[in-house]
């Protein structure tokens, strides 16, 4: 039983007079104070600990129970005192959550936060583009030392005016461009004007990203995971930059950016500012930071972040209640306080479910974000009625060696031939977008060989040891590896061969103005992980380019114009079904190209052709390398984002993480860079790919394993012939048809 007390008079002193005290257990005293409207019990001694009474004598708070700490939260103030005594290993002030079986404490925080309590956490992206009280920009997480800078991340200013404010900003339609020279509707970018802000703070984070790359002080293996951050921050990006998008997607791209962004600011700070306060390098903090901070569990954490300045908050089960001393109760700040809990619109599906403590939920996160921004694997499967292969009589003759073409690029050796004939093509540099005449070409004959790079000025130049490679390639039948052609043996997108091919060329200006105004749609049809779209046969492609503005009015009609009509939806895929995103029925007026607008009809530049052509050479060059090494692949532990990597390494540009962003600006760098040492790093990168390649030359396999600076000018033309010959031949045999090569887009000479 609780014993009474004399009154104690407390006015508006912070004196107390004592009337009188009793004795309670071995040196404890206790008196009672009244203040107006407060009443509240002290305990005295040397040590200035106090607990108020309630429901238990304090010779028995070793006995405490859930149900006891959910009944009287004052109990967690058994030993609470005076600011002046308070250690870090003491709490400011405490809560008791999990109904009873925890208490969480701060040394250096005035409030506390409901825990993410369970092992069966749901987690998705929310409509702010976070995930709710489990995410590390929105609340605190448990310690982990891999991801120490999460405390570190900030919170959003309190001054709207901050330019950081941008970084917890969610992108609305009014903040949307809709692309008015497309066939589709629902399809655009992010507003200059944001991307622009964006772009300020990427580029001043990058600034400071070099000097730490330089900073001598810091070891290599501390600058890996900013190399990692940095270059998901240039990704996300480019990829709002570069590429078509539903607002949907647009929300999700600047929502994963800002997550880039901070996330690497916040490791800069750690280990600029915070890190060097918990070694002693310097002071310690005399103020919290208002960052985003952690839940610790370990002394030594604790101390370290109060030391640095970092809010702390520290986790304890209900048996720890008779050794800590709590110096004031607070009720905990529930979710809905402090995080966006309503589900995005349309709602994105749980990419983990798990303990909040488990750190594979960051894992699952990275990979489902970096499989929403990924691309599908079109080349996936075999048809179920297989078609047959074309008689013989259809298929050219392989040559037995040498190209199979007149005039032919010379052999994959004699790499010192591209470097004089791109010195030679620099003195008639294309200036940008200069007139072309159409009269100038050569119709191609209808029945043209695939496997036989084009002689047109038309076409962007080719690469010598790659149009070589293919011209050589094998065709007897003995070599596929069906008798069957499979379904996917199509082109993801229009074999620009169409286009520079057409039997009548007054049709080139028509076909390529017909491909822009589709371009962002098909594009995008390819953006998503859960896309439908998948190879299109060549005579489909070519009625889109033909009929492709006449189908656009196909949509209440019939007959053959609403036929083509349904075409057009079939090459489209699911992308139809995205919010917003649908066919119109009224053609636009003009086409654009990078952000210059023509009329339909007339007769581009040549450098526009070029940079057009040479984009579809490169997007179907990219993707069936991709469905290659689906069918290649011998690594049954490989996944897709693995491999993804794996050949986005190959290309080269702000590409953005995406295959979908072919850099026009890049065209003469990478596979088609003139100087040897300047291809190197992507052919060793696809040796790295191709050498879990069934029947793998033993050469691609030993290159895989080299670095650049082991390989002479003699190596990387032997790793070049191998790897153009080995994946012209390979993808014969399993497609039956030729590859569509990467080509070479010369570098404009400046106004």
């Amino acid at each position: 039983m609780c014993p009474s007390f004399p009154d104690t008079d407390y006015s508006s002193s912070f004196t107390v007079h004592l009337k009188s005290t009793a004795t309670l257990y071995d040196g404890y005293y206790a008196l009672r104070i009244r203040n107006l409207n407060l009443t509240s019990f002290i305990f005295l001694s040397a040590t200035h600990y106090c607990w108020p009474f309630g429901a238990m004598p304090l010779s028995d708070i070793t006995l405490v129970t859930p149900s006891d700490l959910v009944a009287d939260p004052k109990l967690l103030l058994h030993k609470c005192g005076i600011d002046d005594t308070r250690t870090v290993f003491d709490g400011k002030v405490g809560s008791v959550v999990g109904n009873g079986a925890f208490f969480v404490m701060s040394p250096n925080m005035s409030h506390t936060f409901s825990l993410p309590l369970g092992s069966n956490r749901e987690m998705c992206i929310r409509s702010d583009g976070r995930y709710a009280d489990d995410d590390h920009l929105v609340g605190p997480q448990p310690y982990s030392p891999a991801l120490c800078h999460y405390a570190a991340i900030p919170r959003k200013p309190k001054d709207p005016f901050d330019p950081l404010t941008i970084m917890w900003w969610v992108p609305t339609r009014q903040d949307f461009d809709f692309a008015t020279t497309n066939v589709v509707t629902g399809l655009g970018q992010l507003d200059s004007i944001r991307l622009g802000q964006l772009g300020g703070l990427v580029y001043s984070l990058k600034q400071k990203v070099d000097q730490y790359k330089k900073d001598a002080r810091f070891s290599q293996s501390n600058k890996l995971p900013v190399m990692s951050l940095v270059t998901a921050l240039d990704h996300a990006f480019a990829r709002l930059a570069s590429l078509p998008m539903s607002l949907h997607q647009v929300q999700f791209g600047v929502a994963l950016l800002q997550r880039c962004f901070l996330e690497l600011k916040a490791y800069l700070d750690y280990m600029y500012i915070f890190h060097p306060r918990m070694t002693g390098e310097e002071p310690a903090a005399t103020s919290v930071t208002d960052t985003i901070g952690v839940y610790a569990f370990d002394d030594i954490v604790v101390q370290e972040f109060v030391h640095a300045g970092l809010p702390v908050w520290i986790v304890k089960s209900y048996s720890y209640v008779p050794s800590v001393r709590i110096d004031r109760i607070v009720s905990p700040l529930p979710p809905k306080a402090w995080a966006v809990l309503e589900d995005a619109h349309p709602p994105y599906p749980p990419f983990f479910t798990g303990a909040a403590t488990s750190p594979d939920k960051y894992i699952a996160f990275h990979s489902w974000a970096r499989r929403f921004v990924g691309y599908p694997n079109p080349f996936s499967c075999l048809p179920a009625e297989p078609a047959p292969l074309p008689p013989p009589s259809a298929t050219p003759a392989a040559p037995s060696s040498g190209p199979a073409h007149g005039g032919g690029s010379g052999s994959s050796g004699s790499w010192p031939d591209h470097v004089r004939e791109k010195k030679n093509r620099a003195k008639r540099t294309p200036q940008p977008y200069s007139k072309f005449n159409s009269q100038r070409v050569i119709a191609q004959a209808s029945a043209r060989d695939k496997f036989a790079e084009f002689l047109s000025p038309l076409c962007p130049p080719s690469i010598p040891t790659w149009s070589k490679a293919l011209a050589a390639v094998d065709r007897d039948r003995r070599q596929l590896k069906s008798t069957v052609r499979p379904s996917d043996s199509g082109y993801v997108f229009p074999d620009p061969g169409l286009i520079i091919g057409v039997s009548d060329p007054e049709k080139i200006p028509k076909y390529i103005h017909t491909w822009l105004k589709y371009r962002h749609a098909l594009i995008f049809r390819m953006s998503s992980p859960t896309a439908s779209a998948g190879p299109v046969s060549s005579q489909l492609w070519r009625t889109l380019l033909n009929y492709g503005g006449e189908a656009e009015e196909g949509l209440a009609g019939s007959g053959k114009i609403h036929q083509r009509h349904q075409q057009i939806i079939e090459i489209m895929g699911n992308c139809l079904g995205d919010e917003g995103v649908q066919l119109q029925s009224i053609s636009a007026e003009m086409t654009s190209w990078r952000d210059h607008q023509f009329e339909p009809g007339k007769i581009l530049p040549q450098r526009v052709i070029h940079e057009v052509l040479w984009e579809l050479f490169e997007l179907n060059f990219r993707f069936e390398f991709v469905g290659l090494d689906s069918w290649a692949c011998n690594d049954v532990g490989a996944n897709l984002e693995a491999r993804q990597r794996l050949i986005m390494a190959c290309f080269p540009g702000c590409h953005g993480g995406s295959l979908l962003v072919a850099d026009v600006d890049a065209g003469y760098k990478g596979l088609a860079a003139a100087l040897w040492k300047d291809r190197a790093p992507y052919l060793l990168a696809m040796a790295r790919v191709m050498k879990s390649w069934s029947e793998c030359p033993c050469s691609l396999v030993d290159a895989a394993n080299k670095r650049v600076e082991e390989l002479s000018e003699k190596d990387v033309h032997v790793v070049e012939e191998a790897v153009t010959k080995f994946y012209t031949q390979l993808f014969f045999r399993y497609f039956a048809r030729a590859a569509i090569i990467p080509h070479c887009l010369p570098r404009v000479a400046s106004a």
